[in-house]
């Protein structure tokens, strides 16, 4: 999941610097480096896939504190946080690390 989540933003990245930059009159070769160029840059500076993967391995041990403490107020404040996170980050939270 967390792959195809990382390959989801990097479509997405893509798909709308393309779109931002073809009125500049760009050859098609400048704009796929451009665009490749960016999204690599955006992609480590946000750090998106270490937040991914720190995302995907949160289920288990919140899965563990709600055997273990289900009152703990951190519980309470993961949930809380869970809930308002856009529904792509969410489902990696919901979902069992990836085998590697």
């Amino acid at each position: 999941m967390t792959d195809v989540f990382i390959a989801e933003v990097r479509r997405s990245l893509r798909a709308s610097l393309f779109t931002r930059l073809r009125p500049y009159g760009l050859s098609q070769d400048e704009v796929t480096r451009l665009v490749a160029s960016a999204t690599d840059n955006a992609m480590k500076t946000a750090a998106i896939p270490d937040l991914a993967v720190a995302a995907s391995l949160s289920g288990p041990v919140a899965d563990a504190l709600r055997t273990a403490a289900p009152d703990s107020p951190a519980l309470k404040t993961y949930d809380a946080a869970r809930k308002g996170l856009p529904d792509g980050v969410r489902e990696l939270a919901e979902r069992a690390p990836e085998a590697t």
